[in-house]
């Protein structure tokens, strides 16, 4: 007897789907989110962070980008 119709994948899959995306988006996530901390903060915040603002090669590194190849 199945549970599940052939269709709908397990629930355990599902979840596992789902975290793997999350697991590939976070260091996008935490670049966006730094870029936008960085508009509404003062640059005090920011005093000693020498890291470049790599979100484009980021975006490109994802497939993203709008710029061809």
């Amino acid at each position: 007897m199945t549970y599940f119709d052939e269709d709908e994948q397990n629930p355990l899959a599902q979840l596992e789907e789902q975290a793997f995306h999350a697991y590939r988006e976070w260091p996008l996530y935490l670049k966006l989110r730094l870029r936008h901390l960085k508009q509404h903060l003062p640059r005090e915040a920011f005093v000693g962070d020498n890291q470049q603002d790599d979100v484009k090669t980021l975006l490109e590194e994802y497939g993203l980008s709008n710029s061809t190849k």
